[in-house]
């Protein structure tokens, strides 16, 4: 399954950081539930959600400004 590579928990987390959302405000703009993001920033390995749900907190991070590496850090802002 690829797309578990698509992003990361700590991505997620990092992210939604670095833009000062709390995981409320992350699970409105992705229309999703807080608890699939605390679970998916929670994990380890694999996440525990769907593609479509992955593909959602991806997208809406990528459009408030957050730009994915694979170094460290694992995210970074860019321009918006």
């Amino acid at each position: 399954m690829a797309w578990m590579f698509l992003i990361t928990g700590a991505q997620i987390k990092a992210g939604r950081e670095l833009l000062g959302w709390s995981r409320y405000q992350l699970a409105q703009r992705a229309k999703l539930h807080p608890a699939i993001i605390e679970r998916a920033e929670s994990a380890t390995g694999p996440l525990p959600i769907t593609e479509v749900q992955a593909r959602y907190l991806r997208s809406v991070l990528e459009e408030a400004g957050v730009e994915f590496t694979t170094g460290d850090p694992c995210v970074r802002l860019g321009k918006r």
